[in-house]
């Protein structure tokens, strides 16, 4: 399974104490969906429109957002799920030495992601992150090794 590629909004710059580095959660129906608000933050647009193209009666909407430290990008590789549980899977470089950055300040970024299936959320036991330093390369192999070895066991 495969999720749709995610929309990603950024807020600016935040530099008050950290009180949660990580915040997620499923959205599994029009009605949740009309609940959301979203920030005045480039992404903005984007993020609305790609909530209000959900199907819900087929679709599900993850929504996770981090803090990043504003030197570094993130990159959303993976995401899997199952009827009880979901967990995402994160890349992490630091930024190009040309971008002005400050090592002390964060951001915080919110991922937008379609799974195409129908989860409910009250069904949920578990739910995890996993990151690594560097590209999505790690993930990518690990999952294509999986994948390989499911393969081999259905034949």
């Amino acid at each position: 399974m495969q999720a749709e590629a995610p929309t990603e909004t950024h807020s600016p710059t935040e530099r008050e104490p950290r009180i949660t580095d990580r915040e997620a959660g499923l959205i599994a129906s029009a009605d949740r969906a009309a609940q959301l608000s979203f920030g005045d933050v480039n992404g903005r647009t984007e993020a609305r429109s790609f909530v209000e193209a959900t199907d819900f009666e087929t679709e599900t909407i993850l929504l996770e957002t981090r803090r990043v430290a504003e030197c570094y990008t993130l990159e959303l590789c993976a995401v899997t799920w199952s009827t009880d549980d979901y967990h995402t899977y994160f890349g992490r470089a630091l930024r190009p030495a040309e971008v002005a950055c400050e090592t002390d300040a964060r951001d915080r970024i919110a991922h937008l992601v379609r799974i195409p299936d129908t989860l409910d959320p009250e069904q949920i036991t578990s739910w995890g992150s996993g990151s690594s330093a560097g590209s999505c390369a790690k993930f990518k192999e690990r999952f294509e090794r999986a994948r390989e070895q499911q393969q081999e066991g259905d034949q």
